[in-house]
This record gives structure tokens, sequence and C-alpha cells, in this order.
């Protein structure tokens, strides 16, 4: 497997698409601080890194749990619809795990 399929999967295995919903929770934070006079583009910034990485995070564990136990197989109506590198194998659980816990 390349380098390429190797970044790639890690990256879906985040389920980037979902980072919207942590886009704009953030982004209301920073209005709601905008309109007290208290707006900081290094703390906005900071908190929208950190925020995202701890939604990457909780996929990670997320998925993985759902494999180890079981919840997740190739039947599971969101293995047609979306990529899950740790259930097609291209992911080792062990991996996905001590990435999610880090």
């Amino acid at each position: 497997m390349s380098m390429k399929n190797v970044y790639r999967d890690w990256f879906l295995a985040t389920r980037p698409w979902s980072f919207t919903m942590t886009f704009i929770s953030v982004s209301v934070g920073g209005t709601l601080a905008a309109l007290e006079g208290a707006f900081s583009w290094p703390f906005y910034l900071l908190t929208l890194l950190g925020a995202i990485c701890m939604h990457a995070g909780c996929n990670l564990v997320n998925d993985y749990e759902d494999v180890r136990s079981g919840v997740d197989d190739p039947n599971v109506p969101t293995a047609s619809y979306r990529p899950h590198p740790l259930m097609e194998n291209r992911l080792k659980p062990k991996q996905v795990r001590n990435i999610a816990y880090l």
C-alpha cells in the first residue's frame, strides 16, 4: 500500500465530512465573542483546531469500538454509503485505538 493511500485511509477514518458541525459550533462561539468585543483570531483558530482534533478522535473511537464489538460489519447500512477503512481492513484496529486515544 502506498503512503498516499495510507494517508487517505487515515483521513477518511476520521470522517472529515462531519467536521462541518464542529466548524459551525466553534463559529457560533466566535460570533458571540465578537458581539462582546472579545474575539481573537488566534484563540478562534486554536479552538477550532482542538475541537476538530477531538471530533476526529471521537469518530475513531466510535469506529474502533463498533468494529471490536461486532456492531459494524460489511452488512451495516453505513458500509454502503461511506468509506470504512477499519472495517475494510485497510487500517489495523490496534493502530486506530492508539491514535484515537492519543
